[in-house]
C-alpha cells in the first residue's frame, strides 16, 4: 500500500459519522522521515481538502481526516484505520504530535508531544 492509495481510501471513508459533515477529506501530504500529526482539520482545510501547514521534507497529516465534532471514538477509529497505515507506510524517524487529540491516542516510541509554536524546534 502507498501513501497515495491510503489517501484515496480516506477520501471514500464512511467508517464514522464525521464523513457526513465533511466537504473533502484531508488525508495528509508531503514526504520525508518526519511526520507531524495535527488536530482535526479546520473548516477551511475541509473545504480545500488539504492542510494549511506545509513543511519541507515533512509529511503533515491530521489525527482525524474529516472536519466535524470529534469524539474519542472517532479519534480511535481514524487512528486505527488510517494513521496507523500512514505510519507503517512512511516509517518516520520522528512523529510530532500537536494537540491533545493526537497526544491522547498515539502511543509510539518515536512520538514527541509539541505545540504549533514549538514545532520548528522538533523538526530541525
Amino acid at each position: 500500500m502507498t501513501l497515495y492509495s491510503i489517501a484515496e481510501e480516506i477520501r471514500r471513508c464512511t467508517s464514522c459519522l464525521l464523513w457526513k459533515s465533511r466537504t473533502l477529506a484531508v488525508p495528509g501530504d508531503g514526504k520525508g522521515k518526519i511526520m507531524v500529526v495535527l488536530p482535526p482539520p479546520t473548516d477551511e482545510e475541509d473545504r480545500l481538502g488539504t492542510s494549511k501547514l506545509k513543511l519541507e521534507n515533512v509529511f503533515v497529516t491530521h489525527i482525524t481526516k474529516c472536519y466535524g465534532n470529534t469524539t474519542k471514538e472517532y479519534l480511535k477509529t481514524c487512528k486505527g484505520l488510517w494513521l496507523d497505515k500512514q505510519i507503517q507506510e512512511l516509517q518516520p524517524e520522528k512523529i510530532i504530535l500537536v494537540g491533545k487529540e493526537a497526544q491522547s491516542v498515539v502511543k509510539d516510541k518515536r512520538a514527541i508531544n509539541s505545540t504549533l509554536e514549538d514545532l520548528e524546534n522538533h523538526i530541525n
